[in-house]
């Protein structure tokens, strides 16, 4: 069977899938790139977003504490927004597509009692067949974009939780260095 065959017999709704299928995979290789990028070039680069953090809190650490934690804490919201992104996306893709999948179900389902209808009761299997393939078809389409998806989603928001927690980690470690530098030489 082609594939042509196959999303028509998905109706509609297979097209959809789809569309989301290229977006997950599209969302997926960026995300993978852009972390193999900052795992590649480590922590000493000034292109990390943990190092872009340590970087203007050792460059605010003259400022008093409230401006200091106000600087520190939109350039670390600023780079978590990166590390983050395409997530929102994954996830709502991880959602939807099952949900397109039960809605082609019932398109399906609607198909075929349509179809027995107009046959005035006279049920032909045939006939029914097709109503019943764009259901079973989508619900399968759904699921097998959304469970991989969530998968690899679940990856990333591991790394990315890793990455904040560095940062924490990271900032808190350095400030302590920095203020006791700071006080020794005043």
């Amino acid at each position: 069977m082609t594939f042509q065959i196959l999303m028509q017999k998905g109706g509609n709704v297979s097209w959809v899938i789809l569309g989301m299928s290229v977006a997950s995979v599209t969302i997926i290789l960026w995300k993978t790139g852009q972390f193999v990028y900052w795992w590649w070039i480590g922590l000493s680069s000034k292109n990390h977003p943990i190092s872009k953090v340590l970087n203007t809190a050792r460059c605010a650490i003259k400022e008093n504490d409230e401006i200091w934690r106000d600087i520190v804490q939109t350039e670390s919201s600023k780079q978590m927004a990166k590390v983050d992104s395409g997530l929102g996306a994954m996830s709502m893709i991880v959602q939807l597509c099952p949900l397109l999948g039960l809605l082609g179900t019932v398109t399906g389902m609607i198909s075929a009692f349509h179809q027995l209808e107009v046959l005035g009761g006279r049920p032909d299997p045939a006939v029914l067949a097709g109503g019943i393939w764009e259901a079973l078809l989508t619900t399968v389409m759904g699921l097998s974009v959304s469970i991989p998806t969530r998968i690899v989603l679940y990856g990333f928001d591991t790394l990315a939780n890793k990455i904040s927690a560095q940062i924490q980690h990271n900032l808190l470690e350095d400030t302590v260095c920095l203020r006791k530098m700071e006080g020794n030489t005043s």
